[in-house]
């Protein structure tokens, strides 16, 4: 951690860095006195909302340094220095702190005080009881690391960001997998009373295993029939984090708004939480699997197969794969799918041009428009929002949006949704591509030829049947036993750590 001091902070601006002089603040007044920062006085000043730090406000110099202002959200803790600074008779304390910079990223820094009078312990005694008043602050986690996943770097990132849960005060349990299916059973039989979070170290599939097996564990104690699609799922009441170690980790960036683990790291110490959605996929009335971020069939879970068949190659199986996909004809397959508006309003107001009409007597909507084959179908947990000025993808909506490839040419429908994702301001589908939006469930069901039996088809036709039994779940494949599709949508579910730029996110305690 780099020892940098308010009045000497030669960074550009960032959040913490305010006007040039204090402002009175009366509110909620904790403490506040003259203090020492690098030789010079300095007024601190704690309230209930944080605290500051800078020139005072009757002082006559020309001080022009920068008044540095926290929220207690953003201040860590305050150690007692084991000896007091060169020049000074007295003892000082270092105030540890997170600075935000404009590209989302996180980092500490500290500031060294001196208290004139030699009462140092009252400054670190009221900060410190502040940090652990700060609302989702983790006092407690259990850490299951995937030490395989990625660069099989996940013990190192771990060590890497220890220091900081040790610095705020947290005490860590840590699991290390060790097998396949290792974090699912941790997250469907650990006790996971009295920690108040877990922390996935690792990709986008480590947490999806844990969510599963949390899920199942959390249902069976709450007595839910969870291989009823249409029963109340209960909601974990613990937290989850991510720090960034796998080979996708799209779920932290989503959260964070960059892959960086220190960040990770300082957004869940901050406790900033959110509650995310999740599908839940059911097959033929069984809980087949729970998705954390991306639900994909057919061409989207033919591509994860070939990925999967080329693991030998390493990362590189993926862009090698992915160009496979363009050149090859895509397998195309017959279904029926339905699909349920988030709401009555939407329904109504949703775009006709889809070719749907009502199932009578039920909420669910069958699709009726174009009558071909269907070479993928598509659905983030996440949406394009806006905050009035920048279009950007949230994952703390109550909709989602799913699209259905009738055929389009595999450049341009890639392109389609790379666009989507990058947040574009003008995606244009091209015309085999149907996006379904404000949709909250859909059914898929594939229906094979009426002359198809298990005597008759082809060798290309069995290997065929054997890709309709695999779906793509956050970039892992899944198998069915067979093609019939219920998948849900939970709102606000899951508290995960991280960051909302809507100014109404759906923030948990």
């Amino acid at each position: 951690m780099s020892d940098h001091t308010a009045v000497d902070h030669k960074q550009g601006a960032g959040d913490n860095v305010k006007s040039d002089h204090l402002e009175d603040i009366h509110s909620d007044l904790i403490l506040e006195g003259v203090v020492l920062v690098s030789g010079k006085e300095k007024h601190l000043k704690l309230n209930q909302n944080g605290l500051t730090l800078g020139t005072q406000v009757t002082s006559a110099s020309n001080d022009k340094s920068k008044v540095l202002s926290l929220t207690w959200r953003d201040v860590m803790c305050a150690v007692k220095d084991l000896k007091p600074p060169a020049g000074h008779q007295h003892s000082s304390f270092t105030l540890h702190y997170i600075h935000h910079d404009a590209s989302s990223k996180l980092r500490t820094q500290t500031v060294k005080i001196v208290d004139k009078d030699g009462q140092e312990d009252k400054w670190i005694n009221a900060v410190n009881a502040q940090c652990h008043k700060v609302p989702g602050r983790p006092k407690k986690a259990f850490v299951i690391i995937n030490p395989i996943g990625g660069a099989r770097r996940g013990r190192q990132i771990y060590q890497k960001v220890a220091p900081l849960f040790e610095l705020a005060g947290m005490q860590m349990t840590v699991a290390i997998t060790e097998k396949s299916k290792h974090a699912l059973e941790l997250g469907e039989q650990q006790d996971f009373s009295g920690y108040d979070s877990i922390i996935t170290v690792g990709g986008d599939g480590l947490y999806q295993e844990v969510l599963m097996g949390l899920i199942l564990q959390i249902q069976k104690k709450a007595g839910v029939d969870y291989n009823n699609p249409d029963s109340v799922f209960s909601r974990p009441d613990i937290k989850l984090g991510i720090i960034p170690a796998g080979t996708g980790n799209g779920l932290a960036l989503l959260c964070n708004g960059i892959v960086d683990e220190i960040t990770a790291a300082l957004n869940i110490i901050r406790g900033e939480n959110q509650r995310t959605q999740i599908f839940t996929v059911h097959s033929c009335g069984k809980l087949v699997t729970v998705c954390g971020m991306i639900f994909g069939y057919g061409l989207y879970s033919d591509l994860m197969k070939r990925t999967d068949d080329l693991r030998w190659m390493g990362r590189m199986r993926y862009p090698y794969a992915f160009i496979g996909s363009l050149v090859k004809k895509p397998r195309m397959f017959n279904c029926t799918f339905e699909y349920r508006f988030a709401d009555k309003q939407e329904k109504q107001d949703e775009d006709n041009s889809l070719g749907a009409s009502n199932s009578q007597g039920t909420e669910w909507t069958v699709y009726t428009g174009n009558s071909g084959p269907v070479c993928g179908i598509f659905a983030m947990l996440y949406k394009q929002v806006t905050d009035g000025k920048d279009i950007f993808l949230s994952p703390y909506v109550n909709s989602v949006d799913f699209f259905v490839d009738f055929g389009c040419g595999r450049l341009e429908v890639w392109l389609a949704l790379y666009k989507f994702i990058q947040c574009k301001n003008e995606v244009t589908l091209p015309a085999k591509l149907e996006r379904f939006s404000k949709v909250n469930g859909f059914r898929i069901k594939v229906t094979p030829d009426a002359a198809e039996n298990s005597e008759n088809i082809s060798a290309k036709r069995a290997k065929e049947k054997q890709l309709e039994q695999l779906l793509d779940i956050d970039g892992e494949v899944i198998r069915v036993d067979k093609p019939e599709l219920d998948i849900r949508l939970h709102s606000h579910f899951v508290s995960m750590y991280g960051v909302s730029k809507l100014p109404d996110g759906d923030k948990a305690k």
